[in-house]
């Protein structure tokens, strides 16, 4: 979940719910649960359209 000073923005934006696309997806991991070491971003751009990981 976000945290901090995004958190109300995010929330606000997230019960605004999917306009269509593109979508992007965001994942955080680690090692361990404590702290994210790594992002990956993918975007879809399309219905149907394979996942294209843009940056990692």
């Amino acid at each position: 979940m976000a945290q901090g000073q995004y958190k109300k923005l995010l929330m606000k934006k997230v019960r605004k719910g999917r306009k269509g696309y593109p979508i992007a997806t965001v994942a955080f991991y680690s090692p361990d649960n404590t702290i994210a070491t790594k992002l990956v971003c993918g975007i879809i751009e399309t219905e149907g359209a394979e996942l294209e990981l843009m940056k990692k």
